[in-house]
């Protein structure tokens, strides 16, 4: 009851401290007393009624339907969805993000907020069968497997258009596989995940609607990868044309170069957060209709939508999408408990009063498995000057990198921050992953092994002096920056700031001093990315496919941008690749060229076998993805194990 008094206490100093206030403001006030005394009455009466389990989970279904063929309509060849019963067009479906876009150009996003609200406009060649995991065409209406693998034909659908009426063809695919990607406009390194050794695919029309992708050899991710999103390139080229021009004119000496910097600089700032939202082109089953900065994005159904249900009416059902932002979490809670949310993830903090309110709401807690999420920590292993030489010389030792993760005690994590809903972590692959290195992973102690880890630091020649502080065998004591993002302005600690406690903690017993810093994520990013400024940081890695390995590409390779613990710069040759960095960048070239899962796996589980023993990344936790959803009144809501509930949106319609 306290916990819930809290959140009460909190959210109306929220409320009343805010700005403008108006009348809904008041209103969401009320509804929270409402919601509070609701909850004091109910929890009176709990006591003498325990017949409900109110901790019961249940399970997604492994099994289930996901049917599409292609059907012609006027001329248009649609993507049409068998599976599921027709619907009624109209209401408002609304979900919530914890923060602010910074971009509606899914290409020039860098962060999953970002690329969360602009991938629902945009669809790929292919998709992947919710239940299955299969492959399935998409904005293709079929696809071949040609000259044992090396060739994939891809037919597009004839007829389908852009939001703004024009066709979709090859010279979109083109213009999106060969410029975006290809020329480096994207942002994310995708391109690093479907160069063959160190080539780019042969990609061309052969008509209006039919393309060819080829490669010197087997590359067994090429077909996976025909998920990215296409652009419309009857909107992009004249604006990369115009500038090509301009700085011409300005320049009329500028260079090859120069000129495709500045197309990658206006590129990226096109479809902003300062758009407006009629000059967006989309694909997907929505368009932006309008985003007001800290409160919401609106969307509203494609005109021209390319799928249709199995009456032949065009998707999507819901005629309003809203997306709040809300930072807060106690006020999606009172979003969800009022209904105006179906579907809410769960954290550790929002949990225990989730549970404790089932009894009380037609809610549902479901379990759905491993997330998709891994959070490490990482040393800053860089020889080149951006750490000092002794900080350097402890993070390059592997001895050293394995005594602090021997020391860390994950269960506590486990059971502190994440009420038990977790697993320990100390592989690079995510426990959902069906390359996940299950037998290996057993090996990771959930437990802190302090006395192995000082036995290991000893051997490595470091010691404590007089003052228990560890010191090396030059004598200089141990100690480092550790780096983490804070939480939103209304989260006192954030997940990741307890864990950074905790293992400073753990570290100090060793006698290391981990100064923490917690800084915003932005500024973070650019210590990261850019200038280099950092020691050790604690982050997560989120996305990436269930089904194929080699989208942790541009992780893995040595030259990678997100290659953490030790970022070259680009477009330099690397002359200092440790030995098992040229492994591993062997090991995810020959992992490609083969389909079976067999063959793959064992290349695979050798990346996580020398990860797993020289540590430059310390792998914490695996937590459970927990979501509480209410959808009685959703029709055609098919949650699934593998793609979770969202999967087939655009079928969802309100049965009253």
């Amino acid at each position: 009851m306290l916990y819930v008094l809290n959140i009460v206490s909190s959210q109306i100093r929220y409320l009343v401290n805010r700005k403008n206030q108006n009348k809904r403001n008041w209103l969401l006030i009320q509804l929270i007393f409402l919601v509070f005394f609701i909850g004091l009455l109910s929890s009176c009466a709990s006591k003498n009624n325990h017949q409900r389990d109110s901790s019961t989970f249940y399970q997604f279904p492994e099994k289930g339907k996901y049917e599409t063929s292609t059907v012609e309509v006027g001329g248009i060849e649609y993507k049409q969805l068998l599976s599921g019963v027709p619907g009624k067009y109209g209401g408002r479906l609304t979900s919530s993000i914890s923060g602010n876009p910074k971009t509606f150009n899914p290409w020039a996003s860098t962060d999953s907020t970002s690329a969360e609200v602009s991938g629902i406009m945009f669809a790929g060649l292919i998709e992947r069968d919710p239940w299955t995991g299969d492959i399935k065409p998409n904005l293709a209406k079929s696809f071949e497997i040609k000259d044992d693998g090396k060739e994939i034909i891809v037919h597009l659908r004839k007829g389908i258009l852009w939001s703004d009426g024009k066709p979709i063809t090859a010279e979109d695919v083109l213009f999106t596989w060969n410029t975006i990607l290809q020329d480096g406009f994207e942002r994310l390194g995708a391109k690093e995940t479907i160069m063959v050794d160190e080539k780019f695919p042969e990609i061309k029309a052969l008509d209006k609607y039919t393309i060819s992708f080829k490669t010197e050899r087997v590359f067994a991710p090429l077909l996976s990868e025909l998920s990215y999103a296409i652009a419309p390139a009857h909107f992009f080229r004249p604006l990369l044309d115009n500038v090509s021009k301009q700085a011409l004119k300005e320049n009329p000496k500028a260079t090859n170069e120069e000129i495709l910097a500045k197309q990658k600089q206006i590129f990226s700032a096109t479809w902003g957060t300062d758009l407006n939202p009629k000059d967006m082109i989309v694909s997907g089953s929505y368009r932006l209709h309008a985003y007001k900065f800290g409160e919401r994005i609106e969307y509203e159904p494609n005109p021209n939508y390319f799928v249709v249900d199995i009456k032949k009416q065009r998707l999507p059902y819901i005629k309003k999408y809203t997306v709040l932002i809300l930072p807060d979490n106690d006020l999606e809670i009172f979003k969800f408990l009022s209904g105006e949310i179906p579907i809410l993830g769960l954290d550790s903090e929002t949990l225990p009063l989730i549970k404790s309110l089932k009894a009380k709401k037609p809610f549902k807690l479901y379990k759905r498995g491993p997330a998709d999420t891994s959070v490490f920590i990482a040393f800053n292993m860089s020889r080149r000057g951006n750490v000092s030489k002794e900080v350097s010389t402890w993070f390059n030792n592997a001895d050293f990198r394995k005594a602090l993760s021997v020391a860390i005690d994950r269960q506590a994590m486990i059971d502190s921050i994440y009420l038990g809903i977790g697993s320990p972590l100390c592989l690079s692959t995510t426990g959902n992953s069906i390359y996940f290195n299950k037998e290996l992973n057993k090996e990771c102690s959930a437990n802190p092994n302090l006395a192995e880890a000082e036995k290991i630091l000893k051997k490595a020649g470091f010691t404590k002096n007089k003052n228990g502080l560890l010191t090396d065998s030059k004598g200089n004591q141990v100690k480092f920056r550790l780096y983490t993002n804070a939480g939103s302005a209304f989260e006192t600690n954030s997940p990741r700031e307890l864990m950074a406690v905790l293992i400073k903690e753990q570290w100090k017993k060793l006698g290391i001093e981990a100064d923490l810093k917690v800084i915003e994520f932005n500024n973070l990013v650019v210590r990261l990315m850019q200038t280099g400024d950092w020691e050790t940081v604690i982050m997560g890695l989120t996305g990436g496919d269930l089904f194929e390995p080699n989208n942790s590409a541009n992780f893995l390779y040595s030259d990678s941008r997100l290659h953490l613990f030790d970022q070259r710069e680009a477009g330099k040759p690397i002359t200092d690749k440790r030995d098992w960095e040229k492994e591993i960048d062997s090991l995810v070239g020959e992992g490609t060229k083969y389909i079976e899962f067999k063959k793959r796996k064992k290349y695979y589980h050798r990346i996580q076998e020398i990860l797993w023993k020289e540590n430059p990344m310390l792998y914490l936790i695996t937590p459970q993805a927990i979501l509480a959803i209410q959808s009685d009144n959703i029709g055609n809501f098919y949650p699934s194990k593998l793609s979770g509930p969202s999967y087939n949106q655009e079928q969802w319609f309100f049965k009253n």
